[in-house]
């Protein structure tokens, strides 16, 4: 039995059952058993694979996007760029060859959140070539405080799913909340009467409707935003997720297969889809007069951005691989792949 699952029994027998949040916490950020903190989860050989990792198309696309931001911002000589939850470092190094092409690389400094070492070296491995002004930070706090007051760009690639998230379930007219707990030595989900009456659950909800909201992710984009208030800034998060409706979207992913949530503690990957509308929401709410919040599915918006045009020229370069461009367009815009699942949410100060 491993020291993690340990640790999870002895503190659910100790104190009762377990919130799901303090769960995935355990499992996902433990500094010495987690999964994010020693393990390299990302590509053919880890648990899953993100759209930089399909094609360059993805990330050549989005570094146009924030070329043409700054253009429209009125290209200043001196630009912040915030990656959250870099990976591999695929998605940071094909923007910066696209900010090389426009002559902004020179320009920009990097900002990098990450708090697993084995990637931050695969991400120094891929970045430091094409730039040297790249700085690494494990919380949003200090990345914040060390901004330069100048126009500030961001992303975050499925960065948002790794926020831990609590769940409600509504029976008999009344909101319970699901933990964790156990039976005859195996972990069970288990429900108590919920008395948080402040949080913002759905109006006229269905009976069993599943409710869930994470009040880490609730705290970045609070420190984000405020973070940001006095700067001119645009970013886009990009995740699986939706804008109405609830359900359990509690999952594990353990080489590029769905599991159980329980099985291989810290040794696979927790997440659950986004709620978008609760943060587009929350985002007015911490800066009234933000400019341009909007969700996009990401199909339409990477069309929209000309990612088929950027395709066909690739194949005119490389007609040998014309197939291997046409499948990855297929798997990042096809709404039966992540065209409808995956969503972009931008937001906009300038």
């Amino acid at each position: 039995m491993s020291p993690l699952r340990l640790l999870l029994e002895k503190k659910i027998r100790t104190n009762g059952p377990l919130k799901i949040s303090a769960f995935m916490e355990l499992c996902l950020f433990h500094p010495h058993h987690g999964y994010y903190k020693n393990s390299l989860p990302l590509g053919k050989t880890g648990d899953f694979i993100t759209a930089p990792e399909i094609s360059q198309l993805f990330g050549e696309i989005i570094g146009l996007y924030f070329v043409d931001q700054w253009q429209k911002m009125a290209s200043p000589l001196c630009l912040n760029f915030i990656e959250f939850g870099p990976g591999n470092g695929t998605l940071l190094r094909d923007i910066m060859r696209i900010f090389q092409k426009f002559s902004l690389l020179k320009k920009t400094r990097f900002f990098l959140l990450e708090i697993n070492p084995l990637l931050i070296q695969k991400q120094k491995e891929l970045c430091l070539p094409l730039s040297r002004e790249c700085q690494w930070f494990d919380d949003i706090s200090s990345l914040l405080k060390a901004l330069p007051l100048h126009l500030t760009f961001f992303v975050g690639n499925e960065f948002l799913d790794v926020f831990p998230i609590d769940q409600y379930i509504f029976k008999g007219k009344r909101w319970w909340e699901r933990r964790i707990g156990i039976e005859s030595d195996h972990f069970i989900i288990k429900e108590v009467l919920c008395e948080d009456s402040i949080l913002p659950f759905p109006k006229n909800p269905s009976p069993n409707a599943i409710f869930e909201i994470s009040s880490q992710q609730k705290d970045f984009f609070q420190k984000l935003l405020l973070g940001l208030k006095e700067l001119s800034f645009s970013g886009l998060f990009i995740d699986y997720g939706y804008e109405e409706g609830q359900g359990d979207s509690l999952q594990a992913v353990s080489h590029h297969s769905f599991s159980n949530i329980f099985d291989k503690i810290g040794e696979q990957d927790l997440t659950a889809h986004v709620n978008f509308k609760y943060l587009k929401d929350l985002s007015v709410q911490i800066l009234p007069h933000l400019h341009d919040q909007n969700i996009f599915p990401q199909g339409p918006f990477l069309k929209n951005l000309g990612i088929d045009i950027r395709a066909q020229m690739l194949i005119q370069s490389n007609p040998k691989l014309k197939k291997i461009f046409e499948e990855a367009l297929f798997r990042l815009t096809d709404s039966s792949q992540m065209g409808s699942l995956f969503k972009i949410f931008k937001l906009h100060n300038p």
